[in-house]
């Protein structure tokens, strides 16, 4: 048997308790006392594949006696021999490392790991629970009715009985469920979504809808904010509403949002290809709006900025769009539609080589609905000059990091350029128009 010892810090795992018989091959970690006659009747029910056994050196002669009682082949036995079996600190520390080195070299399932916690000294039971919840589901104390000393002694040998347990955290998660709900809130969502996943993994199966259903809809919303939003965040939210039909009450503020996305998201799909109505384009320009408004609650202002630039200007091909009756999509005049005769004026149209479609980007968007008689827009051009609300806007966006200088986007500066967009287009910047809900720790519970 081959003695092992290491300090190391594990990474928690993430697996779900299964039954106590579990398909494939099973390992058993045991601390080791003064009787073998417990670890011998769990070996006996489970047939462990692998043993590793926690013990004292005291107690490392019984190791051997339990592997040859067991019949065990010693090359799949592994011996933790604690520095002292008394200290608290000093085993958590030890059996951490242990179980990071030993779970990789087992090549088995985390979940058809199995601990008996029965043996040993109360520090090293206590020092293997608390380092096993945080990476193992399965747990065991073998016990009995019958016992030496008129019964507050040990179990009687052949009088034992096996109490399989179940991980607390499995449960409860409540450390890994504050932080998700932190990662929420703060916006965090693909952080949130994989936290979710591997609690999600710990929950018992019957258990598991709510767990799995807010990795969804986390996944949905990180897919949202980066602009992924068909058909990911498109199927993250379908997939949501559905599952949230199985959920409690206290979810359906979060089932409308989910709905309300989804139907933002198959409309930007529609506004993409081509085959959308006015009302897809507006839930569009609203989605892009409420992105920069969120982006810039995480203080990422060049971000926002950007996102703030391209509403401006997805305004004003949604204008054109409806203007010439379809004849352009998102500023490109569309192969077969004639061009409008007022825009035979302007320059970038003069211009233009044979063959050559004509394309509108902000400005040269909006210069193309003046001449084409839209009232709004006309007043908007005719701040197309120096100092004005709409030149400081969109000068301060074109000395940005991210489009053609390296000037920072500040909080007020991001602010007074929103003044602008609320200014020229009307539009609503106080707030997003649609906001997922603050996580709720009533969503989870179950309606089992």
């Amino acid at each position: 048997m081959e003695a092992q010892s290491n300090s190391a810090n594990p990474n928690p795992a993430t697996d779900n308790p299964p039954a106590d018989a579990p398909l494939g091959d099973v390992g058993l970690i045991a601390t080791v006392g003064g009787t073998p006659a417990p670890i011998i009747h769990t070996i006996s029910q489970l047939k462990p594949e692998r043993v590793a056994f926690i013990c004292s050196a005291d107690t490392r002669p019984l190791c051997d006696d339990i592997a040859e009682k067991c019949a065990l082949d010693v090359t799949k036995v592994t011996l933790l021999i604690l520095t002292n079996p008394e200290l608290l600190g000093t085993c958590y520390e030890e059996i951490r490392g242990f179980f990071r080195e030993i779970v990789p070299q087992w090549n088995i399932p985390v979940e058809n790991i199995h601990i008996d916690y029965t043996g040993g000294t109360k520090t090293m039971s206590a020092a293997v629970v608390l380092a096993a919840a945080e990476r193992f589901s399965n747990f065991s104390y073998v016990g009995g009715d019958a016992r030496s000393k008129e019964g507050v002694g040990v179990v009687l040998d052949g009088k034992e009985k096996r109490h399989i347990q179940s991980n607390p955290w499995d449960k409860l998660a409540v450390r890994e469920m504050e932080r998700a709900g932190t990662l929420w809130n703060n916006q965090q969502y693909a952080a949130c979504a994989k936290l979710m996943e591997e609690i999600t993994r710990r929950v018992p199966i019957d258990f598991r809808k709510p767990y799995k259903t807010m990795q969804i809809v986390a996944e949905g919303l990180a897919a949202r904010r980066a602009f992924n939003l068909h058909p990911l965040a498109k199927d993250r939210m379908h997939r949501a509403c559905d599952n949230l039909k199985e959920c409690n009450d206290s979810t359906k503020p979060l089932m409308e949002f989910c709905q309300c996305a989804r139907e933002r998201f198959l409309a930007f799909g529609r506004c993409r290809d081509n085959k959308a109505s006015i009302a897809d384009y507006q839930m569009v320009l609203s989605e892009l709006l409420d992105n920069a408004l969120l982006t810039a609650r995480t203080q990422r202002y060049e971000d926002a900025c950007a996102r703030l630039y391209r509403f401006m200007e997805l305004q004003a091909q949604v204008w054109l769009w409806e203007k010439t009756d379809g004849a352009f999509h998102l500023g490109k005049l569309l192969e077969g539609k004639p061009l409008p005769d007022e825009l035979l004026s302007m320059p970038s149209v003069r211009y233009l080589e044979a063959g050559q479609s004509p394309m509108f980007s902000l400005e040269a968007g909006y210069r193309a609905l003046s001449h084409l008689g839209h009232e709004k827009v006309q007043r908007i051009v005719s701040d197309f000059r120096q100092n004005t609300i709409w030149s400081n806007a969109t000068a301060m966006r074109n000395g940005s990091v991210l489009a053609h200088g390296l000037d920072a986007v500040t909080g007020k500066r991001f602010t007074q350029y929103l003044e602008a967009v609320q200014y020229y287009l009307g539009a609503d910047t106080s707030k997003p128009s649609l906001e997922p809900p603050m996580w709720n720790p009533n969503w989870f519970i179950s309606n089992k």
